[in-house]
């Protein structure tokens, strides 16, 4: 499963936004997995499979607090032209 995670985060280009350090736009996943996460609406979740698995496929689902709107699509849209390809706009 871990394999299978690492090529999606490498073919839906989320590595663009989440990186191992903080120059990404997104927030860093490192160690993110069972912690409590604080959502831009104030409420917050525990990062298990089942938000991660929401926030792959529908990725604007839950935002994490301060986190940018610029970069996230569904899934479905990443994998046809990448998630922060130089045609997206940040207006996003």
């Amino acid at each position: 499963m871990a394999q299978t995670g690492e090529k999606l985060f490498k073919d839906l280009s989320c590595i663009t936004c989440h990186r191992e350090d903080t120059t990404g736009r997104g927030p860093t996943l490192i160690g993110l997995y069972g912690k409590a996460v604080t959502l831009d609406d104030g409420n917050s979740v525990e990062a298990d499979e089942a938000y991660l698995r929401e926030s792959i496929v529908n990725p604007r689902a839950k935002m994490v607090s301060g986190s940018s709107r610029s970069c996230r699509r569904s899934r479905a849209s990443s994998a046809r032209r990448g998630c922060c390809s130089s045609s997206s706009t940040s207006s996003r």
